[in-house]
């Protein structure tokens, strides 16, 4: 299996795997308002199975960034940027909330409907996720 095909294997097991998490602790399959979380979890899945570098992005969907739906309405959202030594992706596995597909796995020359906010921003949300749900885990 070449590495590409590793991290993709990787992101729809971490998606179906979380999928089962908001299941059992929400008792849906609704992924609304899901993105952060699914973020940092996806992150430290990526990091911890490959060797490559991960980003969180996002946006408010208002002024800032966002998830442009197919309907061309923005949303707030947040997703992985992925940079492997060929190329670099866009990585999403709660697109779904917003009627896209439940993994995404984009070139990041093919992704115009993800728009970064500012990254100040994001970090500090992304920060104060990783305090919240994932501080057990050790995950800085």
């Amino acid at each position: 299996m070449d590495d590409l095909s590793n991290l993709r294997s990787v992101v729809c097991h971490a998606r179906d795997v979380f999928e089962q998490i908001v299941q059992d602790s929400l008792e849906t399959k609704d992924m609304k308002g899901t993105c952060g979380i699914a973020t940092c979890y996806l992150m430290y899945v990526i990091q911890k199975f490959t060797e490559y570098k991960c980003f969180a992005r996002g946006g408010d969907g208002d002024s800032d960034g966002g998830y442009i739906d197919h309907l061309g309405q923005m949303h707030g959202h947040y997703w992985v940027e992925v940079h492997t030594p060929s190329i670099n992706f866009v990585v999403d596995i709660t697109a779904d909330q917003f009627g896209g597909d439940q993994v995404v796995f984009l070139p990041l020359e093919q992704s115009h409907q993800y728009i970064n906010g500012r990254q100040d921003l994001i970090d500090e949300h992304v920060i104060h996720i990783r305090e919240m749900f994932f501080s057990s885990l050790g995950v800085q």
